[in-house]
C-alpha cells in the first residue's frame, strides 16, 4: 500500500533520468512474490511516520560477486539528518547479509553512487572501510536517449578495511 507514496518521494528526490519507473518496481516485486530464482535479490525498504512515507532505500545483492549495490536512498526534507536514512541503510545491509548467507556466502562489499555535492559523501569518505573510487563514473542512462549522470562511486568493505582495490576485482 505504501508503494505509490514511496515512488512519489523518489520522484521528488531524483531527476527523471536517474530513476527507474514505478512499473519496474512492481515487476521486480511480482517476481519476488512468484519466487523467481535468481542470485540477484532486490530490496525496497520504506520508512513511515504517522502513516506518511518519509524515507526509502533500495538495493540489490549480486550473489555471483558477493557484493550489493545501493540503488536509492531518499528522505523527506523534513526528516533529513534525523538518522532514519542511516537506519534504512543499516537494515538494507542486514538484508544483503541474509541474502549472502542464504547462498552459503559472506557479503564482501557494498557499492554505491553518490552525487558530487551530497554532504553524505564527506561522511562516507571518513569511514575506514570505505574507498571513494577516484575514477570518472557515470550512471548509465535508464531510458533510450536519456543522458548518463555523473556520480562518485564508492566501495565499502564488509570485511577488513582495504587500502586499494585491484583492477580485476573492480571489473568483476
Amino acid at each position: 500500500p505504501a508503494l505509490p507514496a514511496a515512488y512519489a518521494l523518489l520522484n521528488a528526490t531524483f531527476a527523471r533520468h536517474e530513476r527507474v519507473t514505478l512499473n519496474e518496481w512492481r515487476a521486480v516485486l511480482r517476481e519476488r512474490e512468484e519466487e523467481v530464482w535468481t542470485d540477484f535479490a532486490w530490496h525496497l525498504l520504506i520508512a513511515e511516520q504517522r502513516g506518511e512515507v518519509v524515507g526509502l532505500a533500495t538495493g540489490t545483492y549480486v550473489g555471483s560477486a558477493d557484493v550489493a549495490m545501493i540503488g536509492y536512498l531518499a528522505m523527506a526534507p523534513s526528516i533529513r539528518g534525523g538518522g532514519i536514512g542511516t537506519q534504512l541503510r543499516d537494515r538494507l545491509r542486514h538484508a544483503f547479509e541474509r541474502d549472502a548467507r542464504r547462498l552459503g556466502r559472506k557479503l564482501a562489499a557494498i557499492l554505491g553512487e553518490v552525487s558530487h555535492d551530497n554532504p553524505w559523501l564527506r561522511a562516507l569518505a571518513r569511514r575506514p572501510k570505505v574507498l571513494v573510487l577516484d575514477l570518472p563514473y557515470y550512471q548509465p542512462s535508464l531510458r533510450f536517449l536519456d543522458s548518463s549522470s555523473p556520480f562518485v562511486l564508492y566501495y565499502e568493505s564488509c570485511g577488513p578495511a582495504r587500502g586499494y582495490l585491484p583492477m580485476l576485482e573492480l571489473r568483476r
